[in-house]
C-alpha cells in the first residue's frame, strides 16, 4: 500500500488539531520506504480525512524523480530524515514527529513566524474540526525538546531557522491570543517584540491557607508570570461583557493575588487590535519589572506592523 508522509506546514496544521502526539510510530532504520510518491487517490483520501488541510499539501518523498509531479509540494528527505521514525496518523498517512515537522517548515521563513509556529506547537490547546473551537491539550513538546532533535537535524533546510528562533519560543499558553501576547512582549525589537524578559505561561500559584478559604481554591493558574519580579498579566477576552458573578470572582482573585505581594496588570481584547493601546501597556508592563524599552533599531515601527500581522493582531 502507498505511504503518504506530511511534510513541514502541512504537518504542523495537522499537528494543530491533534489532541496528543501520536505514537504510533514505525522506523525504517535507515532505509527508505517504498510507494511514497503522491497518487491521486492519496491525494484525494487527504483531503477527505482532514478538509481544513490547505492545499495542495507538502509532503515527503525519497526518490528525487518523484518531486516533479504536480499533484503535491513534494520535498526530498534528507539523510537524517530516511533514519527518523514516522507517525501514523491514519490508514497510510503518516507525519514526522513535532519538531522534526517544525524544522522542516522552517525554511524560508523569518524568525518571528518560526516563534510563533513552535509557540503554537508547545501550546496547551488545540483546534477541534471546526478549526474555530479551542480544546485542551497536553503540549506535544517543549522548546528544549526542539533544539535538542534539531541537533541531529543540521542536514534539513531549515534547521538553522529553528535553531535560531527556540530562544523565544513559549511554552503552556492556552490560546492563540495568548501566544500571540507573550511573543509581543517577549520577542527583541529587532523582530517587533517589546523585549521583556520571558515570561512563565499558566503556571500555577500556590495560595496560603488563608487565601485558599477566601479564594475557595488551592490555587490560581497566571497568564503570563514574571516570577521573580511577582508581575502577572491577565489576558481578558471578556473585559466588557462579564456577568455580575464573573466580576466577584475577578475582584477576589485580583485581591488574593496582591495580597500575596504579586502586581497584576490586564491587557483586553482592545490591547491586542491597537499597536498604540499596547505600547502603553507594555511601558506599564516594563516599569513593574524594572526593566526598560529599548528600541535601538530605526524602523521599529515597521518591524512592529510586521510582526503584528505575522500574529493575525491588529493595527494602529
Amino acid at each position: 500500500m502507498s505511504k503518504l508522509i506530511l511534510f513541514g506546514d502541512t504537518a504542523l496544521e495537522l499537528y494543530a488539531h491533534l489532541a496528543a502526539r501520536p505514537s504510533d510510530s514505525i522506523a525504517f532504520r535507515g532505509k527508505p520506504p517504498a510507494e511514497t510518491a503522491p497518487t491521486t487517490a492519496g491525494i484525494t483520501y487527504l483531503a477527505q480525512l482532514f478538509p481544513w488541510l490547505t492545499q495542495p499539501a507538502h509532503v515527503l518523498v525519497f526518490d528525487p524523480d518523484d518531486r516533479r509531479q504536480k499533484l503535491a509540494r513534494c520535498h526530498v528527505a534528507p539523510q537524517s530524515v530516511v533514519e527518523s521514525p514516522l507517525y501514523r496518523v491514519a490508514n497510510g498517512i503518516f507525519v514526522p514527529s513535532p519538531e522534526l515537522a517544525l524544522i522542516q517548515a522552517s525554511r524560508g521563513k523569518r524568525l518571528e513566524e518560526v516563534a510563533s509556529l513552535g509557540t503554537s506547537l508547545c501550546s496547551a490547546f488545540c483546534l477541534a474540526e471546526d478549526s474555530s473551537t479551542l480544546l485542551a491539550r497536553t503540549p506535544l513538546t517543549l522548546p528544549t525538546d526542539i533544539a535538542k532533535v534539531s541537533d541531529g537535524h543540521r542536514d534539513v533546510p531549515g534547521c538553522a531557522h529553528a535553531r535560531s528562533a527556540f530562544h523565544w519560543m513559549l511554552a503552556k499558553a492556552a490560546s492563540p491570543r495568548e501566544c500571540a501576547l507573550g511573543l509581543v512582549l517577549h520577542l527583541p525589537p529587532r523582530f517587533g517584540g517589546y523585549g521583556l524578559p520571558r515570561p512563565l505561561l499558566n503556571e500555577p500559584i500556590e495560595l496560603t491557607e488563608a487565601d485558599k478559604r477566601l479564594a475557595d481554591r488551592s490555587h490560581y493558574v497566571a497568564d503570563l508570570l514574571w516570577q521573580k519580579q511577582q508581575v502577572i498579566v491577565e489576558y481578558d477576552s471578556d473585559a466588557f461583557h462579564l456577568t455580575s458573578a464573573s466580576h466577584h470572582h475577578d475582584s477576589v482573585r485580583r485581591a488574593v493575588l496582591e495580597n500575596a505581594g504579586y502586581r497584576v496588570i490586564s491587557i483586553t481584547r482592545n490591547h491586542l487590535v491597537s499597536i498604540d493601546e499596547m505600547n502603553r501597556a507594555a511601558a506599564t508592563i516594563a516599569r513593574a519589572l524594572k526593566h526598560p524599552l529599548r528600541f535601538r533599531v530605526q524602523d521599529f515601527g515597521q518591524r512592529q506592523t510586521r510582526l503584528w500581522t505575522t500574529l493575525g493582531l491588529g493595527g494602529r
